[in-house]
Parts: C-alpha cells; structure tokens; sequence
C-alpha cells in the first residue's frame, strides 16, 4: 500500500478547523493526511508555518519523539491493517511542543473499495478533562477537610479558653511579681492573637448562603493579610499597604476574602517561585468618578505580554511563563463581576505584575452582619446582672471549660452549678432552679439548640436568660439559630472583662427575648 492520494481542499479546510489533531497513514506508516493542529502540536510548528501538505509523505515517527509510543501506534494499525482489530482506544502520555499531553488514542481502518487502504489516528487532548476532574476532586477533598477544620476548630477553641481563663486569674491575684504578671500578659496577647487566626480560618470554612452585607474592604484587607503573615514572614515578604478612607460596600465578605487571598496567594507563589525577597503592595481609594479601586502589585516575575488578555480564562496555562497561572486568577475574575466590578492585570516596572479591581459604591442601608454579633467589650447591658442572678449553671460537656469558667464566674460574685450533659441539665434545672445558664453550643446528646428549646417549653423565663459560649459560630445553622433568637453569645476564647459585659447585656435584654417567646 503505497500513500494515499490527497484529499480535496474543502476536505483539509475541514480538517484543520478540528480541536482535535488527526493523522492518517498508509500500509508503510507514512502519513497520507494530517491537519494544522497536528503539525503545530505534534511538531511544534508555529501557527503561521503550520502547512499540512508539507508533511505529507513523512514516516509516523518523525511526529512521535517517545520511540515506544510510536511502537505501541504501529502494532495496533498493524492489527487493523491485518484485520484482527476494529479499531483502538487508549489515554496516554505524548510530548506536544516539547511538553508531555496526556490525551485520548482513536484508531480505525481507513476504507476504499471495501479494502483497507490506511488508518485514521485521532488524537485528543485531555488537558481540560483532567483538569476539570483535579478541580472536582480538589472540591470533594476541601469539603471533607472543612469539616475536619471546624470540628478542631472547636477543640482548639476549648483549649485556648482554658488557657485564657487561667491566665486571667493568675493575673486578678493580688500580689503577683512584676516580671510574672508581665510574662502572663504576653501568653494572653498571643492566646488571643490564636484565636484571631482560628477566627480568619473558619471564615473561610464556612458553609453560607450568598447575602448581601455591609462590608468595611480595609479592615477585610488587614483580616486576610493575618492569614498568611506568618507564611510572608517565613518567606522574606514585605507586606505593604496604603489604604485611603473609602466607604462600605454591600457585598458578600466571603466572596470579596476570597478574591484578596487569592490575589496575595498568587503574588506570594509567583515571587518565592524565583528564590528572591519581594514585595506585595495593597492600595485602595476611591476614584473621581465614584468608584472603589482595589490595587494588589507585586515585583517578582512578569507575565508574557501575549498572555496577559487570556490570563483570566479558566484552565489557562503558559508554559514559558515565569509566574504561575492558576484556577485562583480565573475564580478572582469570576468574584469580580459578582460583586458588579471588574478586575484587570498589567505587567509592573521594572518588575512584577499590578492587579487593579474596581467596585461599584452600593447603598448599605439597612444592611447588617449574617454572623450575630458576639457579647463583648463595650456593647454590653447595663450593670444589674449581679444583682438579678445570683445561681448561673453552665453546660459543657469539656470538664476543663466547665471548671475554669465557674471559676470566673465565681471571681465575678456569683454561685455556680455544673452539668456536663444536656440530659442531666434538665433534671439539674428542676431540682437546683438557677436564674441563668451559660451553655455550650456543640454537645453530644442533647446539643445547645435541643437544649435551648427544651428549657423554652419547660420555663421561658429561664430561656430568656439563656447564653452560649461557642468556638462554633460560623456554622450556618448556629449562627442562624442564635440570631433568630435574639441569644447573646461569646466567642471562645473571651476575657473576664468580655463575660461581665456578656453577663450584664443577658440581664438587661431578657424583656426581649422573653416577648418574643410569649407573641
């Protein structure tokens, strides 16, 4: 079988507008018909050189570099020619323009006058399935890892309350020596720092609807930055900002910190990619004509000019490029025209890469935190908890929470009562009769909603002087419960000044809580 004769032009237009790369050969495995793209991958022709006809002719190997691949092709046609298979199908690994492909192998007889005169390769680049799969899977793997998160998040949470509260204590005794009482200090500034980062983390873990909320883009900016401070540090990264006075904006604050980390995350890989120090710089302002401009810049490697109008395009990949490109630029994009602004990207001078985000000014009207506020500081009631309540159980199921926190309560003159179990804080309520109880939101058994409905049937009053200490409050269904019901809680962990305040706000907003069982 000698080489096929050629086909129409109309037949090769055809062929050369596939996405696919097809090849066809005769009996002595010359090629008789091939596409453009073929050419340009298989070869790595440039586009403008791509010329089918010019290859005709030529021995199948000349388009294999990897010897055994091309082995592996001829024996399967040989079966075809020979008769003995239909045809063939098989994922494997080729290089494409000096770069391994995995694609997808179709092989079947090429037909004329009922004799087999050649066969047909067809050859698919699976890029996009697997990479589509990798995102799935990734997808599946983060879910099961946010579930872990938040359930150590919570035992982190207990721990870092132990540790808190004692250090409160020591640090309320009479007489402690100076550099004691200074040592004791720092472990409480780093406890808390602790909590601010488990705090940032389940932000991000959080399972939530999508709503519109009153969102300060600075004091986002800096949360997100603390989320990956330890990561710049370790990395020799400066982090620099310049953040003009700019208003709220009504969005989603999960969607808008995913945007940022992505965009820092981003500049962080791409300049510890060239083993060099680096800076990332984040300003915001607002502009003339009234919108709100994000810039995150950097000066590690630059984008190839022909790569920037397609560097926001999902699966985008540059070889040759010096900074890595990525799903996050894509989902960033995505973020942007969300929120109803739009982001673009420019190569920086003399070095790096300047991502500019422009967001409209919304009406913030109205507009409140989905995540009920915490008890804390000032925002408390008035002063009158100590003479109102005088027993306060507290339901925990963490000994070490339930002893230190009677321990404070204790500190703040009142008497306590413990439970350890929902069940037996029900018996417990009946037979001691407390004025209040600070609960636990996550228990096993009987959990603090149970709980809560269960004390609300058997004595509303009881219920409406009712608060949860929870490590937990990013959970849809917690932080929904708790703001539907008007309970006052406070984040784990907390200071003896933040459940004093806590204490006297339950007391002096009780007449709420308790209409709102009564209507």
């Amino acid at each position: 079988m000698g080489v096929c004769m050629p086909i129409t032009q109309e037949i090769q237009s055809i062929l050369n507008s596939l996405d696919v790369m097809v090849l066809a050969v005769d009996g002595s495995f010359n090629v008789a018909v091939l596409n453009k793209l073929a050419v340009e991958k298989l070869l790595g022709v440039e586009s403008e050189n791509a010329v089918p006809e010019n290859y005709i002719g030529q021995p199948l190997n000349l388009f294999f570099a990897d010897e055994a691949v091309c082995q592996r092709l001829i024996q399967y046609m040989q079966e075809i020619f020979a008769g003995t298979r239909d045809s063939f199908r098989e994922e494997m690994t080729i290089t494409c323009n000096n770069q391994p492909t995995y694609v997808e192998v179709e092989a079947f007889p090429w037909v004329a006058d009922n004799q087999i005169i050649g066969a047909t390769l067809i050859l698919t680049d699976l890029f996009y399935e697997k990479e589509l799969q990798g995102q799935l899977l990734q997808t599946e793997e983060l879910f099961t890892f946010k579930e872990v998160l938040l359930g150590a998040a919570n035992e982190l949470n207990n721990l870092l309350t132990i540790i808190a509260s004692y250090t409160m204590l020591i640090l309320n005794r009479g007489g402690l020596d100076q550099r004691l009482a200074e040592e004791m200090t720092k472990v409480n500034e780093q406890v808390h720092r602790a909590k601010g980062i488990v705090a940032n983390l389940l932000m991000l873990a959080q399972k939530h609807e999508q709503k519109l909320e009153k969102v300060e883009l600075n004091a986002l900016i800096q949360k997100t930055f603390e989320m990956r401070q330890y990561e710049l540090s370790v990395n020799n990264l400066l982090m620099e900002f310049d953040l003009k006075e700019i208003p709220p904006i009504a969005c989603d604050p999960f969607r808008l910190q995913q945007l940022i980390l992505n965009l820092i995350n981003h500049c962080m890989d791409s300049i510890i990619a060239t083993n060099m120090t680096g800076t990332i710089r984040i300003s915001t302002a607002l502009t003339s004509d009234n919108f709100i401009q994000m810039v995150v810049s950097d000066n590690g490697p630059q984008f190839l000019v022909e790569d920037l109008p397609k560097i926001f395009e999902p699966f985008f990949n540059s070889p040759r490029s010096e900074r890595k490109i990525g799903m996050g630029l894509s989902i960033c994009n995505r973020i942007a025209i969300e929120l109803g602004g739009q982001i673009t990207v420019a190569n920086n001078t003399p070095r790096g890469a300047v991502f500019t985000i422009t967001l409209p000014v919304t009406d913030v009207s109205g507009l409140e935190s989905s995540v009920p506020s915490e008890v804390r500081g000032d925002e408390g009631g008035e002063k009158g908890a100590r003479k109102k309540y005088k027993k306060v159980m507290v339901v925990d199921d963490e000994e070490g929470i339930r002893i230190v926190l009677c321990e404070l309560l204790e500190t703040l003159g009142y008497s306590t009562i413990t439970s350890g179990d929902g069940r037996l804080a029900l018996s417990q309520i009946i037979k001691e009769k407390p004025d209040a109880i600070i609960s636990d939101m996550r228990m096993p058994h009987v959990n603090g909603k149970t709980l809560y409905k269960a004390i609300q049937k058997m004595n509303p009053k009881l219920a409406a002087n009712m608060m949860f200490i929870t490590g937990d409050v990013v959970r849809t269904d917690s932080s929904s419960f708790l703001k539907e019901n008007n309970i006052p809680h406070l984040n784990k962990p907390f200071t003896l000044e933040d459940l004093e305040k806590a204490m006297d706000h339950l007391a002096s907003t009780e007449a709420d809580r308790l209409n709102r069982v009564i209507t």
